[in-house]
């Protein structure tokens, strides 16, 4: 394959595991931060800002993940497939409910350690606010817009969920690959603590409104 791999789901949807797995195939791949310790998030939006190549600084990698920020995320999907001929896109998702209580649980994360430690630089610690519409508008945008940008291209794209048992088959029927004889790399799996949030999610939102 001469073109790239892209993992173009929201964050929080398995997309360590997919870094890991795709590794595991061969591909040398990034995700959040380069090999330097450079936010591949921060780089692609301001190449694609800037009107550079949206992978500057980064072609060097064949497969790439949790890269985007919500703002200009749908354009920056459909500039990798302008930029890239022959790429392979893969739609990492979850159940919303339950993707809402992971994002709630990282936020909260966050939070704590910031308050432990305010001078803490670690990666990812500035995602301090909660907004569960905007997360709902982007989980429904991601995926209209990717079902509908390659409503013709079925082959281009793969609908992949780790947590109902997406694994090594789907992914290397996809990528024409071998099927690894280890198993699939499950990364960050959803908690106990998790998994009742996304019920509690699952009630309020299932309330009709009066």
């Amino acid at each position: 394959m001469d073109g790239k791999i892209f993992c173009i789901g929201v964050n929080k949807t398995g997309t360590s595991s997919l870094h890991q797995a795709l590794g595991l195939l061969g591909y040398k791949s990034v995700h959040y931060l380069d090999d330097q310790g450079n936010n591949i998030k921060a780089m692609i939006e301001s190449n694609y800002l800037n009107n550079r190549n949206v992978l500057a600084g980064l072609e060097q990698y064949d497969a790439i993940s949790d890269w985007d920020y919500p703002t200009h995320a749908v354009a920056i999907f459909k500039a990798f497939d302008e930029q890239y001929p022959n790429s392979k896109f893969i739609l990492n998702t979850r159940e919303m409910n339950s993707w809402l209580a992971s994002r709630k649980n990282h936020v909260l994360n966050n939070q704590a350690k910031k308050l432990r430690n305010p001078d803490s630089q670690e990666p990812g610690l500035e995602w301090q606010i909660f907004d569960i519409d905007a997360w709902k508008r982007e989980y429904e945008l991601r995926h209209q817009e990717a079902f509908n940008y390659f409503k013709d291209r079925k082959n281009d794209l793969l609908v992949f969920n780790l947590s109902k048992g997406d694994g090594w088959e789907k992914l290397c029927h996809f990528l024409d690959k071998p099927i690894p004889s280890r198993p699939f790399p499950r990364v960050n799996e959803t908690t106990l603590k998790e998994r009742i949030t996304a019920r509690l999610f699952s009630i309020f939102f299932s309330r009709p409104n009066k």
